[in-house]
């Protein structure tokens, strides 16, 4: 039976509660949050955990540090820590195959940047309280891609979505490879951040400014840069077409660890071509999480109020009332036009994908 428009308000209302509560409390002093809404939204994970099922680890922490704990069913009480554990030992189970994996591209003289939950990890969270990620990102250079793919082919599967498609998979700026291995993660291993041309994102600028993550001691193991990270994702979002995720924790954990370069934010984002993006995945990092985001910055970044308009039309069918592939998809095409900063780009974006298409048609 699907939900009604005021159960589907209660997750996303309880799932928000529940984003909010995984701050980093230790560090953060502005984490002033109802606690009866906590514990209802911690009791009612046991009906069907959704979206929030990789916060298990950070709520099981924090529950136990705040004292909220008690306070819970002992039917909540079991469940969450139950599933944090399992995720626990999952995540590690990740990280295992990971350092093998860099081993085997540290061979190839192959560097990687982890994204995503794969460079969090040790990073924003700690091995007791990850955010597991449903797989793992790893970025590489396009020189090195086919070399990266060929080394993950050798212990996993690569994944054509659609055997029609072939021009379509060999261009896609990621491919998946799924494990033999259960106990495995899947990887997505990308060329680059995002679908080409939409945004302007240079690799030399992405690899220049990245630094070596913090739990590698491997210059050729790193991570975006904070700049290039909050954007990384919002266009994420952007392609979701959901700016109210769980990025938005990792975004207000990354504010809190780094702050934000007000200047320099404005001038990346102006040179992606990702200002409205950015705006809008900053200002609900703002306004739902409580994030430090300096308001001269959002006043910068907001687009014009037509475009603003539209933008938010879009976003409000977005994540939890889509109905339909084809409407979802006239949804994207819509939105790649009224989203980037430049309206060219987009355009070009749209010709790429119709000779690729074309091109589909011709290996059939």
């Amino acid at each position: 039976m699907s939900s009604g428009p005021s159960q589907l308000a209660d997750k996303r209302r309880n799932y928000l509660e529940l984003l909010r509560f995984c701050r980093d409390l230790e560090n953060d002093a502005n984490t002033d949050q109802d606690t009866g809404s906590v514990v209802l939204a911690l009791n009612s994970l046991q009906d069907g955990p959704g979206a929030a099922r990789s916060l298990f680890p950070l709520l099981y922490q924090n529950a136990g540090t705040t004292g909220l704990w008690d306070q819970l069913e002992q039917d909540a009480q079991q469940f969450l820590k139950t599933t944090a554990m399992v995720l626990v030992a999952r995540e590690a189970a990740s990280q295992r195959w990971l350092k093998k994996a860099i081993e085997s591209f540290q061979k190839a003289d192959i560097p990687i940047i982890l994204l995503k939950g794969a460079a969090f990890s040790g990073y924003l969270y700690t091995e007791e309280a990850p955010r597991p990620g449903v797989d793992v990102d790893l970025l590489v250079q396009q020189r090195d891609f086919k070399t990266a793919c060929d080394i993950l082919q050798h212990t996993m599967n690569p994944l054509v979505i659609d055997e029609d498609r072939l021009a379509t998979h060999e261009n896609l700026f990621e491919r998946v490879f799924m494990p033999d291995n259960s106990s495995n993660p899947a990887v997505e291993l990308h060329r680059g951040l995002t679908n080409p041309h939409i945004f302007n994102i240079s690799e030399d600028a992405l690899w220049q400014a990245s630094e070596p993550h913090c739990n590698y001691n491997n210059e050729n193991v790193r991570v975006l840069s904070p700049n290039h990270t909050l954007l990384h994702l919002a266009v994420h979002g952007f392609r979701d077409l959901d700016f109210c995720s769980h990025s938005l924790l990792d975004a207000d954990r990354m504010v809190l660890l780094r702050g934000i370069d007000e200047k320099s934010l404005y001038k990346d984002a102006q040179t992606w071509g990702a200002k409205a993006v950015l705006y809008h995945f900053l200002i609900n990092c703002k306004q739902l999480m409580g994030t430090r985001i300096p308001v001269s910055l959002l006043s910068r970044l907001e687009p014009r109020r037509l475009s603003k308009r539209a933008q938010l039309m879009a976003l409000a069918n977005a994540p939890l009332e889509t109905k339909g592939i084809s409407r979802h998809r006239f949804r994207q095409l819509w939105s790649q036009l009224i989203f980037p900063d430049r309206l060219s780009a987009a355009l070009k974006f749209q010709t790429h994908y119709s000779v690729t298409r074309f091109k589909d048609l011709l290996l059939r």
